[in-house]
């Protein structure tokens, strides 16, 4: 991955990681203390746009696994929420989920919870070398894409000027408008390395250990259903299953304001 220009620094972005993750309980008590509803729904559009449209919806379902298709406008927004999410840059998040799929629970896998570790894997602490097992050919398709490829190259300078934004408004909105949901990004995809590759139930007898949960579900807004998830990786819904207590937050999102219709 060092031969792309742009994103490079490993140890830059898992410090600014923990620093938001870290940082998320004592942004809410401040919230608190110093409570305020606008900073309150500003907080809760931040989150909705950067964890759930940027992470779970961008990285995730569009950019990784194109489960879906968007307007070029639509795609930009999603791209720009998805370097916010601070879960690493496009290029480099498809590249190592993508391998994921290719090797999931098996020697190869890159963050297999029993191997690395469950702390090492929920904050993605892997060696930088490891990324060298993926081969280029798996985002190719992604290399291509202009916007993908401003954004990787852009990266750090896209956060900062975000950061720099909000601290010109008023510096309490860097804790509630970037540190959260930036922080909850990076717990929900802790939640899916880890505990749903661990314990809870199975719909399907996929080649590896992928589970659902309804606890981490609710917790992360729907990406509790990772069995669904490794059972069928393109569909868009993790909660086709139609099954009581299964739903998918973000799938709801897709639907209802994202996908282009045909």
């Amino acid at each position: 991955m060092k031969s792309i220009k742009g994103f490079n620094s490993y140890l830059l972005l898992k410090v600014v990681q923990q620093i938001n993750f870290w940082g998320m309980l004592p942004s809410l008590v401040i919230l608190f203390y110093n409570f305020s509803w606008i900073y309150f729904c500003l907080m809760v559009l931040s989150v909705l746009c950067i964890s759930k449209i940027g992470h779970s919806i961008g990285q995730h379902r569009y950019f990784c696994h194109k489960s879906f298709k968007v307007s070029v406008f639509k795609e930009k927004f999603i791209a720009l929420m998805a370097t916010l999410s601070t879960t690493s840059s496009i290029i480099h998040y498809s590249s190592v989920h993508r391998y994921h799929h290719a090797h999931s629970d098996k020697e190869d896998d890159l963050h297999d919870p029993t191997k690395l570790g469950i702390v090492k894997t929920f904050f993605l602490f892997m060696s930088p070398n490891s990324l060298k097992k993926i081969p280029p050919g798996s985002i190719k398709d992604l290399l291509r894409n202009n916007t993908i490829m401003f954004f990787h190259n852009w990266y750090w300078p896209v956060i900062i000027s975000y950061i720099l934004f909000l601290s010109f408004i008023d510096p309490l909105l860097i804790l509630f408008c970037y540190v959260v949901p930036a922080g909850y990004s990076k717990f929900i995809s802790g939640v899916q390395l880890t505990f749903v590759h661990i314990h809870g139930y199975r719909n399907f007898n996929t080649a590896d250990r992928s589970t659902n949960h309804l606890f981490w579900n609710w917790v992360t807004l729907g990406e509790g259903l990772h069995n669904n998830h490794h059972a069928q990786p393109n569909k868009y819904r993790f909660d086709f299953t139609k099954k009581p207590g299964e739903f998918d937050f973000a799938g709801f999102l897709i639907e209802k304001f994202l996908i282009t219709k045909h």
